[in-house]
This record gives C-alpha cells, structure tokens and sequence, in this order.
C-alpha cells in the first residue's frame, strides 16, 4: 500500500513538472508565428511588436530572483501557486486585450508568473536525492527542449485552424490543471519537510566553489548552443533557402535529439555517475566544432544539421549534469536561492553573448567560428576546473 501510494505521488509530481515546464517555455516562442496577426488586429507593425517577446524573457528572468528566496521563506506550495495565478492573470489580459498596451502588460505578468516554475527545482531538491533527483532532471532538461522545438510548429497550427487568441486559450487551461496539481501534489511548507542532508560537507550557502564552476560551465553551455540556434532561422531560410514549413522539421529533429541526450543521459549517469556524463557532454559539445569547420568550404545544410545535433545533445548532457552537481553542492534549505542564482547566470551571460553573437551571426563565417571558439573554450574551462576540483572534496557527488 505504502508503495503505491510512493508511485501514485511520483507520476503526479511527473505530471505537475510537465505542466510547469509547459508554461515556462511555450509562452516566449509560440507566439512567434502570431506575431503580424497580433500586430494586425492592434493596427500597428510587427517591428513594433517585437518588444513584447523580449519584455517577456527580461522580465522572466528578473522575476526568477524573487521565487526562489521566497519558496525558502513560505514554502514552496504558497510561492508556486502565487506565480501560476500571476500567469493567468496575464494571460487573461492577453486573451482579451484590445490594444497593445494592454497586450504588454499582460505578457509582463504573465512572464513575472511564469518564472515560478525554478521552484519545481527547488522541490526535487527537497524530496529526492542520488539518481532519483539526477533522473529528474534530466527528464526537465530534455522536456524543455523538446517543449522549444515544438513551441512555433504549435503556435502555426493554432493560428492555422483557429486565431492567435487560441493561443492563449490553451495557456489559461495548462495554467489551471498547474494550479490543481500544485494543490494536491505539493505539501505545505515542503522546503521546511525538505529530505535531510546526509553529508555534513553540504554547504548552507551558495558560494562555494563546487556551485559556482558547475552553475558556470552550465550556463556557457546553454549560451553557446542558445547562440546555435538564434542563427538557425536565418542560416536556413535566408542562406539555405528553406520554407517556413521545412524549417519547422527541423526543430522538431532538434526536439529528438534532446530526446536522445536524455536517454544517453539516463544510461550513462545511472552506471557511471554524473560526473562522468558531465565529462562526455563536453567532449561532445567540442566535437561539435569539427564538422562546424567543414562549412568554410563546403556550404551545406546537411553539416549544419549534423552539428546541431551533437551540439544539443552535448549541451543537454552538460546542463543537466551541471544542474545537479550545482545543487547536490548546496544544502536543501538554499534549493530556492539556489536555483535562482543559476536561472540568472543563464539568462545575464547567455542574454549578453547572445547580443553579441546576433551580431556576428549575420556574417555566418563569423558565427561558426564563434560557436567554434565557445566549443573549445568551454572543453578546456570544463577540463581544467574538474583538475582542479579533483583536488577538491567531492564527496557530494556520490
């Protein structure tokens, strides 16, 4: 009985995880292929538009820093559902927005809301350790991708068939089955019922070295593959000459290969451990350069879609390796703080990379030799960090 029951609260934080991921990622790049409707039915222009998917992800990534302390503070129950009840609000002004200023509010709320979802982190923290909680975060790495890959070819068939509203339709319903989940999933006060710290060496802050080099190498590696795949639209449709429909297929072969990484990730962490997947990410994000090099003199779409792959299956090994080493460094009772420092590296140096790399990826032998470089740069940070934490105690990591 007391197994079942185990099971039966494992599947619904399964199926809360989902929910939650959905409503982070979907928002900020389904609206994408809605962008002239929108603008159309507001009387204005798509370049006038376009603030609102960046006011989006700056807001999101700013508003990270209040759930985290404050899922420490009040648990993670109150916290979680105060972000998901912001989402709908804004969601709902969005819904039914009738100019664009209005629209922007919304989609500010609906961001500050959506950015609760570093608590479900938080939770996994508290509630399971070892290869359980390792497990778990490689299934949130690998449906964040996916959920990416799929978010614009969803957002057209919604716009297809229905209106750009539909959108937000569907928004409104997961930020409702999130709620309800929220409520008979999580326990009150869960950060204060977190699973106990076994290993005294478990730090109650922060800043600690261990956190830092993994919190670190986890967001270069999302930056450069982040930088990978802002080129992807104009390398393809522009240099390549694909449609918009076969662009599409291939975001959805980028969604299966973050479905091969977890896999691979899954297999390889539960017999060698984390450590050693965290290794093979990064070898494998390095290889990802060689056939990068190729397109200097040969310009074909087929080696760009082959680094791409081994580019994202490298990066979602690393990410989700790094995730944990990063919080098994740390005490269960910082997860939120935790969490939040890590949101905010990726988004402050992937946003400022990014800026730069959108600069240079206009000159596409510029970006290939950028990623390149990034390729090698993370290798030799990830190598010789790990030397130097080798002489470090790791006892965390077993």
């Amino acid at each position: 009985m007391k197994t079942s029951f185990i099971k039966s609260e494992f599947f619904m934080l399964l199926a809360l995880i989902t929910s939650v991921i959905f409503l982070a990622v979907f928002p900020a790049d389904i609206i994408l292929p809605a962008l002239p409707l929108i603008a159309n039915d507001f009387n204005i222009t798509v370049p006038e538009l376009s603030p609102s998917v960046s006011l989006y992800l700056v807001v999101f990534g700013f508003s990270t820093l209040i759930f985290g302390p404050l899922s420490d503070r009040i648990g993670r129950k109150k916290a979680l559902i105060t972000g998901l009840l912001m989402a709908f609000i804004g969601g709902l002004l969005c819904r039914f927005s009738e100019n664009y200023t209005t629209f922007l509010i919304g989609r500010f709320i609906e961001a500050a809301g959506a950015a609760s979802f570093i608590i479900v982190h938080a939770i996994v923290r508290d509630r399971y350790t070892g290869k359980v909680a390792h497990n778990l975060r490689i299934f949130i790495t690998t449906l964040s991708g996916i959920f990416i890959a799929l978010a614009p070819a969803v957002g057209a068939s919604l716009i297809t068939f229905f209106s750009w509203k539909a959108i937000f339709n569907m928004f409104l319903v997961f930020t409702l089955i999130s709620v309800m989940l929220s409520l008979l999933t999580i326990k009150e006060n869960e950060s204060v019922n977190a699973s106990p710290d076994l290993n005294n060496e478990k730090s109650d802050s922060i800043m600690n070295i261990h956190f830092m080099f993994f919190n670190l190498v986890g967001a270069l590696s999302f930056t450069f593959h982040f930088n990978f795949i802002v080129a992807s639209p104009q390398i393809f449709m522009q240099e390549f000459g694909y449609s918009v429909g076969n662009f599409s297929k291939i975001m959805v072969l980028y969604g299966f290969s973050y479905l091969l990484a977890g896999a691979a990730s899954t297999k390889i962490s539960n017999k060698y451990g984390k450590l050693v997947q965290f290794k093979v990410g990064a070898i494998i994000i390095f290889l990802s350069h060689i056939p990068l090099s190729a397109l200097f003199i040969i310009n074909n779409p087929f080696i760009y879609i082959g680094s791409m792959i081994f580019l994202t299956m490298g990066v979602s090994m690393v990410m989700s390796s790094a995730l944990s080493l990063s919080l098994d460094s740390c005490s269960s009772s910082v997860a939120g703080k935790a969490m939040t420092a890590i949101s905010l590296t990726r988004f402050c140096i992937g946003g400022c990379i990014t800026t730069y790399g959108g600069l240079v990826m206009y000159q596409m032998n510029l970006g290939f030799l950028f990623v390149s470089l990034g390729c090698l740069m993370l290798l030799l940070l990830s190598l010789l960090g790990l030397r130097y934490l080798n002489n470090s105690r790791l006892d965390f990591i077993i």
